[in-house]
């Protein structure tokens, strides 16, 4: 039986040191699915959501075919439906929404075929798989390798890259796909890159711009990240490089502002393993088209403290959402940390919806009263991006005041929030929106949810004003809904 709609409360926030924050009250509504999908067992999940007003929740069995359930604006669950084509079992799938349809598409290892299916919002499906298969773009088409997809003002470009180990370069292509018929190559660019010293780290497509992030050392053993810009229309490019001395650029990320081409380029920095340096550290920098600094490059030092189980940071004057990093049980860096962020009102998402795997569930982050790192650090920078204010949850006691995983980041009017579980007691949790107001404080809203659901917070989704997370237990899964009224 599904809970009656909730109504976000004033709730004060537990915090064990520094007490920066304050609450804001609104009365937001929140409303869960009705119609029992049953818990599988195993596989994952994936969602859409707002296909002119529809939502899909996708589920991926392991060995039989996808099933679609579809939900109308109020959650009531409409229909279920297989994906009626056969999708291998080893292969590579993404998910990417457009207005009224999002593409399914996958890619068996080491194949140069290469699966694209178009699902409606009424979850009926089109097979479109030629229009990336077609003989006459085996210019590009015929990769072993993923392609890249991206949604740029509602037309689907692709990405396909070829290294050249010889020359030590890899080409990449970047192909518009015309309205169901053709494509054309909407550009090229070549860029230098030793794979066998040098690792990519990100290649991605905002609006007419292709970002490219690599790693690697110079002549005297310094760590190098560099950042290359190709622009699509105009056929320029810009490099820039940053260095670090021993200090290890990990999972480094780039970040785009549409309103003024500014560029975010952040990175954890960790010593290399043996050497005993300074703690975790943050690279940051933010640039203009040109890739000149706006403001100076910024180490923010001690991210990770002896305790600290997540720490997530956020600039508030022009946000490009909350950065997260965190550490494993031995107190390493992981490479779980935040690295996709969304826009609510803002231009299509570029990235692919993620996945969640079912045997994952847990219902807590840590089992108490073992010696791990447990607390949670949330910093607000200033415009120059140093450090103005920071909290921390210290997480001591029968139960997590504040838990440092699952959670979620989005933009809402031009505002970043970041979304995690709350504690109130041993058996009882909640939600909390978190975001920086204009004092440089934390203001909070607790989301009074059903707490014998577990929220899938790392599959949230926006649109308009209101958000979309699954919830799982262990008898059911469906949708919730939380409208943002303020």
């Amino acid at each position: 039986m599904n809970p009656e709609n909730y109504y976000m409360k004033k709730y004060w926030l537990p915090v064990v040191l520094l007490l920066l924050f304050s609450t804001f009250v609104s009365a937001q509504k929140i409303q869960y699915s009705h119609g029992s999908i049953k818990t599988p067992g195993k596989g994952y999940v994936r969602l859409v959501a707002n296909i002119n007003g529809l939502h899909h929740l996708l589920y991926f069995p392991p060995e039989s075919k996808p099933v679609i359930s579809v939900f109308d604006a109020q959650l009531q669950l409409q229909a279920k439906t297989e994906i009626n084509f056969n999708i291998p079992q080893e292969c590579d799938i993404k998910l990417l929404q457009f207005k009224d349809y999002y593409l399914l598409y996958a890619h068996p290892d080491y194949s140069t075929k290469h699966l694209l299916i178009k699902i409606f919002s009424n979850g009926s499906q089109a097979d479109v798989s030629t229009i990336i298969n077609n003989p006459a773009d085996s210019a590009w088409n015929k990769s072993t390798t993923p392609f890249q997809l991206f949604n740029i003002n509602d037309s689907l470009f692709v990405v396909t890259n070829t290294y050249y180990p010889l020359l030590k370069k890899i080409k990449t292509i970047i192909a518009k796909i015309n309205p169901w018929s053709n494509s054309t190559i909407a550009a090229s660019a070549i860029f230098p890159i030793d794979l066998e010293s040098e690792y990519l780290k990100e290649m991605t497509l905002y609006d007419d711009n292709l970002f490219i992030l690599k790693t690697g050392k110079d002549k005297q053993h310094n760590n190098i990240l560099t950042l290359t810009k190709f622009e699509l229309s105009s056929g320029l490019s810009y490099t820039k490089q940053f260095e670090s001395g021993k200090y290890v650029f990990l999972k480094p990320a780039v970040r785009y502002n549409k309103a003024d081409s500014g560029i975010f380029v952040y990175s954890p920095l960790i010593a290399p393993l043996g050497y005993s340096g300074k703690s975790s550290s943050l690279f940051m920098v933010s640039l203009n088209s040109k890739l000149k600094e706006t403001t100076p490059i910024q180490i923010l030092p001690n991210v990770l403290r002896t305790s600290t189980a997540a720490s997530f940071i956020v600039e508030k004057n022009k946000s490009y959402g909350w950065v997260c990093f965190s550490v494993n049980q031995n107190n390493n860096v992981s490479d779980n940390y935040l690295d996709f962020y969304i826009r609510i009102n803002g231009y299509p998402n570029a990235y692919n919806t993620s996945a969640y795997y079912l045997n994952t569930l847990s219902s807590n982050f840590l089992t108490q009263g073992q010696n791990f790192a447990t607390s949670v650090l949330m910093t607000v920078l200033n415009k120059r991006l140093e450090k103005a204010t920071d909290s921390i949850v210290e997480n001591k006691g029968k139960y997590y005041k504040m838990q440092p995983s699952p959670y979620a980041n989005f933009i809402y009017r031009d505002i970043p929030y970041l979304l995690l579980v709350q504690g109130h007691s041993k058996k009882v949790n909640s939600l909390v929106l978190i975001s920086p107001n204009e004092r440089d404080e934390l203001e909070t809203v607790s989301l009074r949810v059903y707490d014998k659901y577990n929220f899938v917070l790392s599959l949230l989704k926006t649109a308009d004003n209101y958000f979309i997370v699954p919830f799982i237990d262990d008898k059911e899964m469906g949708l919730m809904k939380v409208t943002l009224n303020n």
